[in-house]
């Protein structure tokens, strides 16, 4: 199971990258919090489920626009973020529901 979910990640990394056209280290620091990932990663240091989860979630928000998804890699849904509601009229913050 965790080599699958190694190949996820490196398979959106890869389409990112080309995608992009920045650096492996950029992708790591901005998607895991950590420029060494993806090399390490390829090392075959392992990785938990809440960082493989963190980073395709950051992926499938970042993802480039006209680059396509890989085809064998589930993509998370991610919720999007609803705008911050604008003042009411008398100056109190309308509600915002989901």
């Amino acid at each position: 199971m965790e080599q699958a979910l190694r190949e996820h990640l490196l398979s959106c990394f890869s389409v990112f990258v080309e995608a992009r056209g920045i650096t492996s280290a950029t992708v790591g620091r901005l998607a895991a919090g950590d420029w060494r990932f993806f090399r390490r990663l390829a090392d075959g240091t392992n990785f938990t489920v809440r960082k493989y989860d963190e980073v395709m979630a950051w992926f499938s928000t970042n993802w480039p626009a006209g680059a396509e998804w890989p085809a064998k890699v589930p993509r998370p849904y991610v919720p999007p973020i609803l705008p911050a509601a604008a003042p009411a009229e008398n100056g109190n913050r309308a509600e915002v529901l989901p």
